[in-house]
């Protein structure tokens, strides 16, 4: 299972030098918020007073995430499975998205996805017509990191 996971993220229009400075403060105040502390980014030239912007957090452990949203565990509802499959033979009712309504929880990719959207409002609230595009990558140790959604 990957443990590790961070989120690499990188305009796709430029932001003039004043939507830069509102959306610079505004993504760090996020993904702090979030336990992703920043771990690079830069502004890059493009043209006069055109900035594009890209980098991305550092690691953050699963482990982290459960301590903030204990009831997103999959390896909890795994086991809820298994009970159950031992219990009355089937697991029809234990969807995870039920286990996750039932016991409060979130998951990592539901709670990526809010991440993600959050930094695309941001540069969106600075300026409609720059998009940002945000990519997740999954790790099982510190050295090798895969795409989020290859697997």
């Amino acid at each position: 299972m990957q443990r590790l996971f961070r989120c690499a993220f990188r305009l796709l229009a430029p932001l003039t030098s004043q939507q830069a400075n509102l959306v610079l403060p505004a993504v760090r105040a996020l993904m702090e918020r979030e336990g992703l502390e920043p771990n690079y980014g830069q502004l890059d030239p493009e043209g006069e007073d055109q900035w594009m912007m890209y980098g991305w957090t550092a690691d953050l452990d699963y482990d982290v995430f459960l301590d903030r949203y204990p009831g997103g565990s999959i390896e909890v509802w795994q086991k809820s499975v298994e009970e159950a499959r031992k219990q009355y033979g089937s697991t029809a009712d234990l969807d995870y998205g039920v286990f996750l309504d039932r016991y409060k929880g979130r998951s990592i990719l539901g709670w990526a996805e809010s991440v993600e959207e959050a930094v695309k409002q941001i540069v969106a609230e600075a300026n409609p017509v720059a998009r940002a595009s945000c990519e997740w990558r999954f790790s099982d140790d510190e050295d090798f990191y895969e795409d989020a959604y290859d697997e």
